[in-house]
């Protein structure tokens, strides 16, 4: 059947890398219920970190948060907008915001153009992802120290714990143009949306 040897072995270790590709890919997905409101979240294993598969759609009882365009109806789909001081502490118990470092070590897990594999299939205008990993980022868009509202359907922003000064602290940004993720430091009176990782 085979020419020889080292054809038998070469097909053989095709095989074997097409098996390891596609468990290191394969997504472990679970389900988070938060006690405090009884809404249950989608959750992936990417990499050795565990993140909420969603966007945050906790109202606290204190703190700065926004529906977007204050319309209700986007919290659903899209979770809500918080400042970064709320951001800091409205995750569920058992999760928290991301640091900067493991923001990178998810985008890095992900390689080349993350954003696009990052980005959910749909609800993207002209720039759907191809959501290899299950994280399936939505584009919940943002709101300015002025209360404007920006960029929903067309660019997400999401928070991370890590501070840059007094004022600012870093977020990560996807966009439908581009396959990166860009790192930005941002006024933390802004509104951007969270996804929680577990402790």
């Amino acid at each position: 059947m085979f020419n020889n040897l080292n054809e038998m072995r070469k097909i053989l270790f095709v095989c074997i890398a097409i098996i390891l590709a596609i468990n290191l890919n394969a997504q472990q997905t679970g389900k988070l219920e938060d006690p405090r409101d009884d809404k249950t979240y989608k959750t992936v294993k990417i990499g050795n970190q565990v993140w909420m598969a969603e966007n945050l759609a906790y109202k606290p009882n204190s703190g700065k948060y926004w529906a977007y365009d204050n319309n209700k109806d986007n919290v659903a789909i899209y979770g809500y907008l918080y400042d970064w001081e709320t951001a800091c502490n409205v995750c569920p118990t058992g999760w928290h915001l991301p640091s900067h470092e493991e923001w990178s070590q998810l985008t890095d897990f992900a390689g080349t153009n993350p954003s696009f594999k990052l980005r959910a299939k749909a609800d993207w205008n002209n720039g759907n992802g191809t959501d290899d990993y299950g994280f399936s980022a939505l584009p919940g868009g943002s709101r300015n120290l002025t209360g404007t509202f920006s960029k929903l359907t067309k660019g997400g922003a999401w928070w991370s714990s890590t501070e840059t000064g007094s004022s600012d602290a870093w977020n990560r940004v996807m966009i439908p143009s581009n396959g990166r993720v860009f790192n930005i430091d941002d006024n933390k009176r802004n509104g951007f949306s969270v996804r929680c990782i577990r402790d």
